[in-house]
């Protein structure tokens, strides 16, 4: 993008208008850090099949995702998406991730945050094999 300037006009207590200008260039600046994300940092029992998400950052053009087990989390990919799909997890694990986002003028970290998975299956059980129910209910 071709780089700009504003300009602000002001007035003196003597009635003399004045003007300033600052030039500035997109991307020359890192982007705005955000707040947003999911998992909520310290949350528990989390699905093994979960998203990381966050909120897009002003100005990125791309975010680090770092993601792991260990803290500090080891690098993972680099996406243009605000999201991301890190695959089954383990069950009861603590999981730590972060997000930098980068563009032509720097990059911004995010907090490391964690989440841990769910100690036991909380899907939906699925019916065994020969099970048979019958019978019927009444309400009254």
């Amino acid at each position: 993008m071709e780089p700009g300037y504003f300009r602000i006009a002001y007035s003196e207590l003597t009635g003399t208008t004045k003007f300033a200008q600052t030039s500035y260039a997109y991307g020359s600046v890192p982007p705005v850090s955000f707040s947003y994300v999911s998992p909520l940092d310290g949350a528990t029992q989390q699905p093994t099949e979960v998203d990381l998400d966050w909120e897009d950052s002003v100005g990125a053009t791309s975010y680090d995702v770092y993601f792991g087990t260990t803290n500090p989390p080891p690098f993972l990919v680099n996406t243009s998406s605000s999201s991301h799909d890190p695959g089954t997890l383990k069950y009861g694990t603590t999981y730590y991730w972060q997000i930098v986002s980068k563009n032509t003028g720097g990059n911004t970290a995010g907090t490391i945050w964690s989440f841990t998975t769910a100690t036991i299956d909380t899907t939906i059980p699925r019916s065994r094999t020969g099970l048979k129910i019958t019978g019927s209910a009444n309400y009254v």
